[in-house]
């Protein structure tokens, strides 16, 4: 994301790179992992809100308001450059919001962040 990135998402990305160092020093730690996983979800929200708020300032009438939609829009206008690896992000924050199995969960925080970039 360009300079799409609002005070408020930079801020909530520091917070969650806190949260993983917090996390990878005590991963056994399960109010670690669930924080971690918290902002995570907190942070993805926030980022694709951010995207969408920053495409209809620039006059992108969107005819759906999904994450995907936005996603696929911001990619469109050049805003974003992997559309693969904010779709992976947007599948894992489904799959840590939508299950309270915390077998998945806990199976699935590896693949949340080594991919994962500022990108602001």
């Amino acid at each position: 994301m360009r300079t799409v990135c609002s005070k408020n998402y930079s801020r909530a990305f520091a917070q969650l790179e806190d949260a993983i160092k917090s996390y990878l020093a005590a991963p056994q730690d399960t109010l670690y992992r669930d924080g971690l996983i918290q902002r995570f979800e907190f942070t993805v929200e926030l980022a694709w809100k951010s995207l969408r708020e920053y495409l209809e300032d620039q006059g992108v009438v969107l005819a759906v308001v999904s994450p995907r939609a936005v996603l696929k829009e911001a990619y469109a206008a050049g805003v974003i450059d992997d559309a693969d690896m904010w779709n992976a992000i947007i599948s894992a924050r489904n799959i840590t919001s939508y299950n309270n199995n915390y077998g998945l969960r806990r199976g699935s925080q590896p693949r949340l962040f080594p991919s994962q970039s500022r990108s602001c």
